[in-house]
């Protein structure tokens, strides 16, 4: 999806209001991104770089081996 949106001049999207809450929104520039990189770190760059970055990112396990959490290794 990411990858499509430059070619649009705007998005419909759900925009987050606090946890539980979502609205209608629109994205309208749909060139740029903002891509947390750290706890408080986050950067602006265009969709294409964006998705160049979390191309580079490995997707965080759901389940398996890498599922167990702290304080819960027992159940692994």
């Amino acid at each position: 999806m990411l990858q499509d949106l430059p070619k649009k001049g705007t998005a419909e999207t759900m925009v987050p209001l606090g946890k539980a809450a979502f609205f209608p929104g629109q994205l309208v520039d749909t060139q740029q991104c903002l891509i947390r990189m750290g706890d408080s770190l986050h950067v602006h760059r265009t969709t294409s770089e964006a998705v160049a970055i979390l191309q580079k990112r490995e997707p965080e396990p759901v389940s398996g081996a890498g599922a167990c959490t702290f304080g819960h290794r027992e159940s692994c």
